[in-house]
């Protein structure tokens, strides 16, 4: 996992992936998988699912709408973080390798958040402008019949 990488701390590393291949609403995942799947732990799942959640709010009912804020990603931590506040986020089983933090702005829980809320943003972001640019270009005359936009010169 691409923020596995970013981690040093291997309690850490170990709460972003599940011990087993069990993960609810996976369907996806165990469709795809053979065999060298990493799958998230359920933590790492309900993050997502509630940045999806924000992000489509963020842009409107309308999924092909950019939005219309500034500091998106910001606004998006501090929205999931809210959300996700009073849920049981990571084991807790990491909280006796992490007991010497004491202040809640470098708490690791907080960090992992705001990881996995920056990483399935830049992801899902990229997918709506992708799609808001497919819809501002419309629909493109090369594709359909490549001797017609010869002779229309496009």
């Amino acid at each position: 996992m691409k923020l596995c990488k970013k981690l040093s701390c291997s309690a850490c590393k170990e709460a972003l992936l599940s011990p087993s291949k069990v993960v609810q609403n996976s369907a996806l995942l165990t469709r795809k998988d053979a065999g060298g799947l990493v799958y998230p732990s359920d933590s790492v799942v309900t993050v997502c699912m509630v940045t999806e959640r924000n992000i489509r709010f963020i842009c409107g009912c309308n999924a092909c709408s950019l939005p219309r804020t500034r500091d998106v990603m910001l606004a998006l931590q501090v929205s999931v973080i809210e959300k996700t506040g009073h849920l049981q986020l990571f084991p807790s089983a990491l909280d006796a390798s992490h007991s010497c933090v004491n202040d809640v702005y470098d708490s690791y829980k907080l960090n992992l958040v705001r990881l996995i809320v920056n990483a399935y943003s830049n992801i899902r972001m990229y997918s709506v402008a992708k799609s808001f640019t497919e819809n501002l270009r419309g629909v493109s005359v090369r594709s359909k019949s490549n001797k017609h936009v010869l002779f229309m010169h496009q």
